[in-house]
């Protein structure tokens, strides 16, 4: 925070500095090839929809499972470990090497009808994201871009990109695989530091 200090001596006064900077993104993405997988993850996200939403407790305005529900699944294992694969083997992708021993992953899935949205937010960790039919796109405003769903393409996008989509038309459901990658914490090197 940027303070000024008043002549008083007793006196502070805090003002709010916004500061615009451009940055540089990257954001992985590929196709995932195993057709028969979308389908059999597009069945086990149906499955295990929730039967009520409750809308101050996420940004998806629309249907999607518990957390955590189909981490256990062989489908999601297969994906994550295909995008695993890609990334590592990419430029820039070799911070991903240790996938299993860096992150926790927490995933979940989406099904939008006609009239669902999501609210502009933005995730604080990597959050990946993986198409499993045509549907309403994907808007990253900071970034003026937007991302048209085609069955398979997945993207890995780093944290803090602002993301939403505007309320279906489509008679047909979105359906998406979603998976938040968050840091483990290093509990040695925080203890070294004093910091837990």
């Amino acid at each position: 925070m940027f303070k000024k200090y008043i002549t008083s001596i007793d006196q502070t006064q805090s003002f709010f500095t916004n500061i615009t900077y451009p940055r540089n993104v990257n954001i992985f993405h590929g196709h995932y090839p195993e057709v028969h997988e979308l389908h059999n993850l597009k069945l086990l996200i149906d499955e295990k929809l929730k039967t009520n939403l409750d809308k101050q407790q996420t940004n998806i305005y629309a249907e999607k499972t518990e957390f955590d529900v189909l981490n256990d699944s062989e489908v999601v294992k297969n994906f994550l470990g295909y995008v695993h694969k890609q990334i590592s083997l990419s430029p820039g992708g070799q911070f991903i090497k240790l996938w299993n021993e860096m992150f926790v992953m927490q995933t979940w899935g989406n099904r939008m009808n006609k009239g669902d949205y999501i609210k502009n937010h933005v995730h604080n960790c990597l959050h990946l994201i993986l198409y499993l039919t045509e549907g309403v796109e994907l808007f990253l405003p900071e970034l003026e871009m937007s991302i048209v769903p085609k069955p398979g393409d997945w993207y890995l996008l780093p944290p803090h990109v602002l993301h939403y989509s505007n309320k279906s038309t489509s008679e047909e459901a979105r359906y998406s695989f979603v998976c938040n990658l968050t840091e483990k914490a290093d509990w040695d090197r925080l203890k070294e530091l004093n910091l837990y």
